[in-house]
């Protein structure tokens, strides 16, 4: 329902199409559904409603890396001068790094540092956004330099990099100690009171089961992965990863 929303279709014809579809309940019970989703989608149509008033096109990129090789690929929904997501879910890491990922190579193939990315997701009362801005085309190629090499090592290696517990790291060290922004970064990793990230499929397969915070701290910071005032190679990691994106973003 959203995606057809997105695509210019009204709500109502939305909600009238997905009640046609067959999968919704019978009866009250399947109105009273789409009706629950009709305000959640209204809700983050309404938070990007700016946005939308620009059609949305695909950008084809190619930025040239430091060491020789090429990325290239293509950069949808981009409206104007805002790569705009969407998503029904809850604003997570993964929405931000990736609409991250995407203005980096957009800024950095296209050489205009006022483009934005603009990204919508639920919250317990309506919609949340995450506005993406500020970067040079200098910047934006560094980074993306210095993700491929994060890249690199994980082909590798598991390494000690679970997302949303290095994104909680990462923002929380902007404002507390070391020790502090660690203490909560644990509770994401092995204590959260709904999904703990070490229960991920991914994460059991690479460091087993129930795996404590400690297996992800073990490693020393050295090498090209070191980062000032970080003794572990996983706040290194993790502050290589989101630093310049928790900077650069705005949220409402």
């Amino acid at each position: 329902m959203l995606r057809a929303c997105l695509a210019g279709t009204p709500t109502q014809t939305a909600a009238h199409l997905e009640y046609l579809r067959g999968f919704l309940p019978p009866g009250r019970l399947g109105r009273d559904t789409i009706r629950s989703i009709g305000t959640q989608v209204d809700d983050l149509l309404a938070a990007c409603e700016d946005e939308r008033r620009v059609d949305a096109r695909s950008v084809d990129v190619t930025v040239a890396l430091s060491d020789g090789r090429v990325l290239t690929g293509t950069v949808p929904s981009v409206r104007g001068d805002v790569v705009l997501s969407v998503v029904y879910s809850r604003l997570a890491a993964k929405h931000r790094l990736t609409s991250w990922v995407r203005l980096l190579a957009l800024v950095a193939s296209t050489g205009d540092a006022e483009l934005r990315a603009v990204t919508v997701g639920r919250t317990k009362d309506g919609a949340a956004r995450s506005d993406l801005r500020g970067l040079s085309p200098e910047v934006a190629r560094g980074v993306l330099d210095l993700l491929v090499r994060i890249r690199d090592a994980g082909l590798r290696e598991p390494l000690p990099l679970a997302l949303e517990t290095s994104h909680v790291y990462a923002a929380s060290r902007r404002r507390m100690s070391s020790a502090n922004a660690l203490a909560k970064a644990q509770y994401r990793w092995e204590s959260d009171r709904f999904d703990p990230e070490r229960d991920e499929p991914e994460h059991v397969l690479a460091f087993g089961s129930r795996a404590p915070f400690a297996t992800l701290t073990a490693q020393q910071s050295s090498g090209a992965d070191a980062v000032p005032d970080e003794p572990t190679r996983f706040g290194s990691l993790a502050r290589a990863v989101w630093d310049l994106l928790v900077m650069a973003e705005v949220q409402q």
